[in-house]
Protein backbone atom coordinates (compact mmCIF):
# COMPACT_ATOMS: atom_id res chain seq x y z
CA UNK A 1 0.00 0.00 0.00
CA UNK A 2 1.59 3.60 -1.07
CA UNK A 3 -0.80 6.59 -0.20
CA UNK A 4 0.41 10.26 -0.65
CA UNK A 5 0.91 12.33 2.17
CA UNK A 6 -1.25 15.38 3.01
CA UNK A 7 0.13 18.98 2.56
CA UNK A 8 0.55 19.08 6.94
CA UNK A 9 2.27 15.23 7.01
CA UNK A 10 4.74 16.65 4.17
CA UNK A 11 5.74 19.62 5.85
CA UNK A 12 7.04 17.84 8.82
CA UNK A 13 8.12 14.81 6.72
CA UNK A 14 10.22 18.46 4.99
CA UNK A 15 11.26 19.16 8.66
CA UNK A 16 12.49 15.33 9.30
CA UNK A 17 14.53 15.95 6.79
CA UNK A 18 16.30 18.67 7.38
CA UNK A 19 17.22 17.36 10.93
CA UNK A 20 19.51 14.54 8.88
CA UNK A 21 22.88 14.82 8.05
CA UNK A 22 22.23 12.76 5.25
CA UNK A 23 19.23 14.57 3.83
CA UNK A 24 19.48 18.09 4.70
CA UNK A 25 19.57 20.68 2.02
CA UNK A 26 20.93 23.03 4.42
CA UNK A 27 23.98 21.16 5.67
CA UNK A 28 24.86 23.55 8.39
CA UNK A 29 21.31 23.11 9.95
CA UNK A 30 20.98 19.28 11.24
CA UNK A 31 23.96 19.09 13.84
CA UNK A 32 22.72 20.28 16.84
CA UNK A 33 19.01 18.63 16.69
CA UNK A 34 19.68 15.26 16.82
CA UNK A 35 21.90 12.64 17.88
CA UNK A 36 23.54 10.45 15.43
CA UNK A 37 24.57 6.81 16.43
CA UNK A 38 26.91 5.05 14.06
CA UNK A 39 27.01 1.13 14.33
CA UNK A 40 29.77 -1.30 13.96
CA UNK A 41 28.29 -1.71 10.38
CA UNK A 42 28.46 1.66 9.10
CA UNK A 43 24.52 2.04 9.77
CA UNK A 44 23.52 5.47 11.16
CA UNK A 45 20.50 5.81 13.90
CA UNK A 46 18.97 9.18 14.61
CA UNK A 47 17.52 10.19 18.03
CA UNK A 48 17.00 12.89 19.92
CA UNK A 49 14.17 14.69 21.95
CA UNK A 50 13.48 17.18 18.99
CA UNK A 51 13.14 14.39 16.65
CA UNK A 52 11.66 12.24 18.53
CA UNK A 53 8.65 15.12 19.06
CA UNK A 54 8.17 15.36 15.21
CA UNK A 55 8.01 12.09 13.94
CA UNK A 56 5.88 11.79 16.76
CA UNK A 57 3.48 14.22 15.43
CA UNK A 58 4.28 12.85 11.79
CA UNK A 59 2.58 9.44 13.26
CA UNK A 60 -0.44 11.00 14.66
CA UNK A 61 -1.29 12.73 11.11
CA UNK A 62 -0.54 9.80 9.19
CA UNK A 63 -3.12 8.34 11.39
CA UNK A 64 -0.65 5.41 12.68
CA UNK A 65 -1.43 4.08 15.83
CA UNK A 66 0.37 4.55 18.80
CA UNK A 67 1.21 1.11 19.44
CA UNK A 68 3.55 1.45 16.88
CA UNK A 69 6.97 2.33 17.80
CA UNK A 70 9.57 4.32 15.13
CA UNK A 71 13.18 4.58 14.12
CA UNK A 72 14.78 6.12 11.91
CA UNK A 73 17.89 5.19 10.15
CA UNK A 74 20.63 5.75 7.52
CA UNK A 75 21.65 2.76 5.71
CA UNK A 76 24.87 3.30 3.47
CA UNK A 77 24.65 -0.21 2.29
CA UNK A 78 21.47 -2.86 1.06
CA UNK A 79 19.78 -4.15 4.22
CA UNK A 80 16.86 -6.60 4.40
CA UNK A 81 14.70 -4.98 6.49
CA UNK A 82 13.64 -7.21 9.42
CA UNK A 83 9.60 -7.48 9.66
CA UNK A 84 8.44 -9.98 12.56
CA UNK A 85 4.85 -8.90 12.66
CA UNK A 86 4.25 -8.44 9.34
CA UNK A 87 3.18 -4.64 9.60
CA UNK A 88 5.42 -2.12 8.99
CA UNK A 89 5.33 1.61 7.69
CA UNK A 90 8.14 3.47 5.98
CA UNK A 91 8.08 7.44 5.15
CA UNK A 92 11.55 7.98 2.97
CA UNK A 93 13.72 11.37 3.59
CA UNK A 94 16.33 10.07 0.59
CA UNK A 95 15.78 9.89 -2.88
CA UNK A 96 16.09 7.34 -5.09
CA UNK A 97 15.83 4.63 -2.65
CA UNK A 98 14.10 1.43 -3.49
CA UNK A 99 13.10 -2.00 -1.51
CA UNK A 100 12.74 -5.25 -3.54
CA UNK A 101 10.85 -6.76 -4.87
CA UNK A 102 8.66 -3.59 -3.55
CA UNK A 103 9.67 -1.21 -5.67
CA UNK A 104 10.53 2.77 -5.77
CA UNK A 105 10.45 4.37 -2.43
CA UNK A 106 8.98 7.99 -3.26
CA UNK A 107 9.77 10.98 -1.15
CA UNK A 108 6.07 12.29 -0.10
CA UNK A 109 4.29 8.95 0.41
CA UNK A 110 3.49 6.52 3.06
CA UNK A 111 4.56 2.68 2.25
CA UNK A 112 2.91 -0.18 4.14
CA UNK A 113 4.74 -3.40 3.62
CA UNK A 114 3.71 -7.09 5.12
CA UNK A 115 6.56 -9.04 4.23
CA UNK A 116 10.50 -9.17 3.52
CA UNK A 117 12.19 -6.33 1.86
CA UNK A 118 15.44 -5.00 0.54
CA UNK A 119 15.96 -2.11 1.21
CA UNK A 120 18.72 -0.37 -1.41
CA UNK A 121 21.71 1.37 -0.54
CA UNK A 122 21.93 4.69 0.59
CA UNK A 123 18.59 5.05 1.64
CA UNK A 124 17.63 6.98 4.77
CA UNK A 125 13.93 6.52 6.22
CA UNK A 126 11.54 6.53 9.32
CA UNK A 127 10.19 3.46 10.27
CA UNK A 128 7.59 2.45 12.12
CA UNK A 129 7.01 -0.63 13.60
CA UNK A 130 5.37 -2.83 16.63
Amino acid sequence: MRRPLSADAEKIRGEIKEMIRETATEKQTYSKKVDRLRSDDGRIMYAGDALSKKVVELRDLLSIGTEFGWTVWHFPTAEDLINENNSMYLVPLSSDSTITPGGPLTEGYLIHITDKQTLSSCATIIIYMR
